[in-house]
């Protein structure tokens, strides 16, 4: 199997190759001299997640006490139980017992950035995981959104041949992730679809207002053309309305959730972006490992992400002019659980960001 990683509209193997050469030296992790005070040694991470009740983050958790073992640091998981108050308090007793690192998934960027800024003059690095967090020294973990989703409007817009109605699922005003989506997504239907029209319907990433949302456009619109969906969790719903409906049109999604890949495969989805729940866990703790014994990263890092495509999928990106390597639901399944090899202590400091 040969996987290539999509960064950028154009993505060659080749450039790829040079942009992670750039990347911080390619160096391997060295060793801490000062691990944190409660892990028998051992450099520390502590990680403030929003809650340990969902799936994706109790799969998160999984991959990073793999990896963990495999880079031979300790890793502390604290569930805020969804409160701001609760997570805030984490991240100051992980101070407190010492910790090396601190990765942060933000229940609000805003309300933690005192906290962070505290948290890094008292020598304590911190990685704000999936959000854009505005302190003076932290670290953020990132995907490549504008890019992907630029692809996936010309891959959608390419597919309709340009006119009609796009439905776009996103999730919250003011989430960092939903709004980059979002902007890359409608400014490129805009200036190079002018004869789209898109329907922007915010879900609040909730599943059952994805389908309900679905429901009252498609009823208020029966020439539906498409759907884009910024994530799997809302990709699914909608697809079933729009089979109730007996509508045969085609999405656009982001994630690579397993559940998805039935629909890659039968053409349903033309693309669909791979984060991954176990990936994004482990990505995230290999940095934090990589900084607990002296890497040097960009502020800013980006994952490497893929595009899933079956036949007619793939057929669409070629018709739209892109030059993306993708990969199969196979391959991506795979890919999902491979963690330790794509981002294990083997690997380099380079191949932990793209971009």
């Amino acid at each position: 199997m040969k996987i290539f990683r999509s960064r950028g509209l154009v993505v060659a193997t080749v450039a790829l190759a040079a942009l992670l050469a750039g990347c911080s030296g390619g160096s391997q992790p060295g060793t801490s001299s000062e691990p944190g005070s409660d892990s028998g040694g051992k450099p520390s991470v502590g990680v403030a997640e929003i809650n340990l009740s969902l799936p994706f983050f109790v799969q998160m958790e999984e991959a990073s006490q793999a990896i963990a073992k495999d880079y031979g640091v300790d890793v502390t998981w604290q569930s805020a139980d969804g409160s701001i108050e609760k997570q805030i308090s984490s991240i100051e007793s992980f101070v407190a017992q010492g910790k090396d690192v601190i990765l942060i998934d933000p229940i609000n960027a805003d309300a933690i950035v005192d906290v962070v800024n505290k948290a890094s003059d008292a020598g304590v690095k911190v990685i704000t995981m999936g959000n854009k967090v505005g302190g003076e020294q932290n670290f953020n973990t990132l995907y490549p959104d504008h890019d992907n989703w630029v692809q996936s409007a010309r891959v959608i817009g390419n597919a309709v041949g340009g006119k009609g109605k796009v439905l776009f699922l996103i999730g919250a005003v003011g989430n960092y992730v939903s709004d980059t989506r979002q902007k890359a997504f409608e400014e490129t239907m805009a200036a190079e679809f002018p004869d789209i029209e898109v329907i922007t319907q915010p879900t609040d990433f909730d599943s059952s207002k994805a389908g309900s949302v679905t429901q009252t456009v498609i009823s208020n619109n029966p020439d539906l053309a498409a759907v884009a969906s910024i994530s799997d969790g809302l990709t699914l719903p909608a697809i079933k309305v729009v089979e109730q409906a007996n509508l045969d049109i085609p999405f656009v999604s982001n994630d690579g959730d397993a559940a998805i890949f039935p629909y890659i495969d039968s053409g349903r989805v033309l693309t669909d972006v791979i984060t991954g729940s176990y990936r994004v866990g482990a990505w995230n703790t290999a940095v934090a490992a990589r900084l607990a014994t002296g890497a040097s990263f960009d502020n800013d890092l980006f994952m490497p992400t893929y595009t899933i495509a079956a036949e007619k999928g793939a057929q669409a990106v070629k018709d739209a002019g892109l030059d993306v390597a993708t990969i199969t639901t196979e391959e991506a399944t795979k890919l999902a659980t491979d963690y330790v090899a794509e981002f294990g202590k083997a690997k380099s400091d380079g191949d932990m960001t793209v971009g």
